[in-house]
């Protein structure tokens, strides 16, 4: 019986070294992080200009997309890096997935960058988020910068009509830029409505009410350099209603009026759009 009972006194303690063997092994390696929460904002991918490129602009365009976004309300944090390492431009509260560099980098030179991606409560998730890199080019042409900043802003809901086309861009050489404007209403392939701009606008012409319009705008200069816009998009407002009627004859409250008398008034419509009226009588 005594014989017994050591056999299994034996085998618990084998058993409960075993366990702390395991116990000690899983806390001594690092874990990589949990995902968090359904709020779990994503991270940035895809990165323009593309990791570990060279070549590339002294004054590029930034541009990434977002991985598995947990929410449509995001803002981003760009920081730049250059090669000794040190911070040369962080911007904060970035609203598109898109930020052009407005200075000129040194030629012939790497640079590291990197895009955080925050939701609407500052969450941001750093797992699998690194340093992307790339290298200047020097001795050529620098193509404009990619067109940026349109208004109507890209994803603008009601914008009241007329429309005028508008953007920003520059050259990091100083070269004179001319545009090429594409626009087109939802669902039709784009067409050339402007070429060879000189001016950062174009009129698109007579718009419909409450109808999404696709744009975007390519840049060159005068060494064969060019670069495209995002593609951007807008819906214009509902037709403004009609002015309410205004100054009747007989005036409001007149006594003594003939029987007989012609009734009017004036109106107006705020897009110069013929009118008919319905008149009541009680």
């Amino acid at each position: 019986m005594v014989r017994h009972r050591r056999i299994v006194f034996f085998i618990l303690a084998v058993l409960l070294s075993l366990l702390t063997s395991c116990y000690n092994f899983c806390s001594s390696n690092e874990q990589p992080p949990a995902r968090p929460s359904s709020t779990y904002p994503g991270y940035a991918i895809n990165p323009y200009p593309t990791d570990e490129s060279i070549g590339n602009s002294k004054s590029p365009g930034f541009s990434w997309e977002v991985k598995d976004p947990g929410s449509d309300d995001l803002h981003y944090t760009l920081t730049l890096w250059n090669d000794a390492d040190e911070e040369i431009w962080r911007v904060n509260n970035i609203p598109d997935l898109y930020l052009q560099y407005e200075d000129t980098l040194d030629g012939n030179v790497w640079y590291e960058w990197i895009v955080l991606v925050y939701d609407a409560e500052n969450n941001t998730y750093t797992h699998n988020v690194y340093r992307w890199s790339f290298k200047t080019g020097e001795g050529f042409n620098n193509p404009p910068a990619a067109p940026y900043n349109p208004d109507p802003p890209d994803f603008q809901s009601e914008v009241d009509l007329p429309v005028l086309l508008t953007w920003d861009c520059f050259d990091p050489d100083g070269d004179d830029i001319t545009f090429d404007v594409w626009f087109a209403q939802a669902g039709e392939f784009k067409s050339l409505i402007a070429e060879g701009l000189t001016e950062t606008s174009c009129d698109p012409g007579e718009l419909e009410n409450v109808t999404r319009y696709n744009w975007h705008v390519i840049a060159r200069d005068p060494n064969g350099g060019s670069n495209t816009s995002k593609y951007w998009y807008f819906v214009t407002s509902e037709s403004p209603s009609p002015d309410p009627p205004h100054s009747p004859f007989p005036a409001d409250g007149a006594a003594g009026v003939p029987a007989g008398v012609t009734l009017s008034w004036a109106c107006s419509d705020p897009d110069g759009d013929p009118l008919t009226f319905d008149v009541f009588m009680g």
